[in-house]
Parts: C-alpha cells; sequence; structure tokens
C-alpha cells in the first residue's frame, strides 16, 4: 500500500509538472481579467448610452406630440380661414355683381337726368319766351307729371267764329 501511494505521489508530480507554464497561464490569467474588466467598462457604457438614447427619444416624442398638437391646431386655424375666405369670395361675387347692377343703374339714372335738365332747360326757355303773355293773363304754363302744359285764354289763337290763327298768335 505505501507502493501505491508513493507511485500516486509520483504520477501526480508527473502530471503536475507536464502542465502549462505558470508565466504562460498567469499571462492568460490576467488577459482574462482584463477582458472582464473591459466587458464591464463596455457594458456600463452601453448601460449610459442606453438611457441617454431613451432620454433623447422621449424628448424628441415630445417634441414630436407637440408638433402633431400644432399642427392640428394649425389645420383647424387653416379650415377656419378657408371657410372665411369662402364667405366673403360669394359674399364679393355678391357684392360685385350688386355694385355692375348699381352703376348700370347709376348710369341710367344719370342719362335720365341729362336728358331731364334738357328738358326743364327747354321748358323755361318757352317760359321765358311766353313770359310776357304769362304776365298779361293770356296764357299760363304749368308742369303736370313731367309734362308742360300750357292753358291759353280762348281768344288768344282764334278770333270768335273764325278758323285761322291770328297773326298775333303765329308768331308763337
Amino acid at each position: 500500500m505505501k507502493r501505491l501511494m508513493k507511485l500516486w505521489l509520483v504520477g501526480a508530480l508527473v502530471l503536475a509538472s507536464c502542465g502549462i507554464p505558470e508565466e504562460q497561464h498567469n499571462k492568460v490569467v490576467q488577459d482574462l481579467e482584463n477582458m472582464k474588466q473591459e466587458l464591464a467598462a463596455t457594458q456600463q457604457a452601453k448601460t449610459d448610452s442606453e438611457t441617454e438614447l431613451n432620454a433623447k427619444i422621449d424628448e424628441l416624442e415630445a417634441k414630436i406630440a407637440a408638433l402633431e398638437a400644432e399642427k392640428a391646431d394649425l389645420e383647424g386655424q387653416l379650415n377656419n380661414a378657408n371657410a372665411e375666405l369662402s364667405m366673403f369670395q360669394s359674399k364679393t361675387g355678391g357684392l360685385e355683381k350688386a355694385l355692375a347692377a348699381t352703376k348700370v343703374e347709376l348710369d341710367e339714372l344719370r342719362k335720365a337726368k341729362v336728358l331731364q335738365e334738357k328738358r326743364l332747360a327747354e321748358y323755361r326757355k318757352l317760359t321765358e319766351q311766353l313770359a310776357s303773355m304769362v304776365k298779361t293773363g293770356k296764357l299760363q304754363v304749368k308742369v303736370r307729371n313731367g309734362n308742360m302744359v300750357i292753358q291759353l285764354a280762348n281768344n288768344i289763337l282764334f278770333d270768335t267764329g273764325k278758323t285761322d290763327v291770328k297773326r298775333t298768335a303765329k308768331r308763337l
């Protein structure tokens, strides 16, 4: 049994001495530790980046929501403005038609006024010409319904019982 133990001890020593050199082992262990530290730093940087990016995403989503609300408000204002524009355009169209009709009517009234003024000037001229007869009472000039009416005494144009116009009346 002692022999077996010795054999076993010798086998263990042989196996231990056949392994990887300690310096190489320590280098691999050190590289492993360095890699673990780099991995931890990278994971921390990733977590920090994710946190920062999530904050930016939240900020941008808030801006998007605000802009969408502003867009909806502006669309409502645009719709109201378009409705008002349509209303004003329809009113303007009606007003333009009314203005055109009023201009036509005004032109007609101006023409009628010019004709009326001419007629009035003719009436005044005739009245002036007949003024001496009006003063003597032989004739009366009146305007009825826009027409001049001359009323003559019975014996102005004709002598009693005659059909020929008097010489004095031919001057009229």
